[in-house]
């Protein structure tokens, strides 16, 4: 299997969220057969930061284009901790609970009915076939994080989803 085609291996669902109000659950499922793999969680769905990132894209009811949020840039320490990892084996699901509220999303956005979500964004590093352990235990590997040998990098988008608030 070419290493570039892995990432069709990553499953993104967005749902609303249960235990939340205004909020959204991220799901990630590596859909492998066999092989694991690690995610550096920087610029990913799975970033707590991804709203102040702009990774998330949220359109208003009635609307054509997303509401503009304020971004943030954040400057990171290398190589990445533990923490900024996850491995996710064969058939395995992470989730990540984003919270959609003033004064980042407005609540006049939510008052015309419900909005669409999306997140899309671009993997900073996908590790497949090594564990989180492997990385921490290879320091170079790490610091080379999206050129590093047998790193991936590529797009991810999910699709839209209808969130009431």
């Amino acid at each position: 299997m070419a290493q570039a085609s892995f990432l069709a291996n990553l499953q993104l669902n967005i749902t609303p969220s249960s235990d939340s109000y205004r909020s959204i659950l991220v799901s990630l499922s590596n859909n492998h057969s066999s092989i694991p793999v690690t995610i550096l969680k920087w610029n990913s769905p799975l970033d707590p930061a991804a709203l102040r990132l702009g990774l998330v894209h949220v359109i208003p009811a009635g609307a054509s284009q997303p509401v503009h949020i304020d971004t943030i840039k954040i400057s990171r320490l290398m190589p990445p901790e533990a923490n900024s990892l996850v491995t996710l084996f064969p058939g395995e699901t992470v989730t990540n609970t984003l919270e959609l509220r003033d004064p980042i999303v407005p609540s006049v956005v939510w008052n015309a009915g419900p909005v669409k979500i999306k997140m899309a964004g671009r993997w900073m590093a996908v590790w497949p076939g090594l564990t989180k352990e492997d990385l921490l235990s290879d320091a170079q590997r790490l610091q080379s994080v999206g050129a590093g040998v047998g790193s991936l990098t590529g797009d991810w988008e999910s699709e839209y989803v209808d969130i009431s608030g």
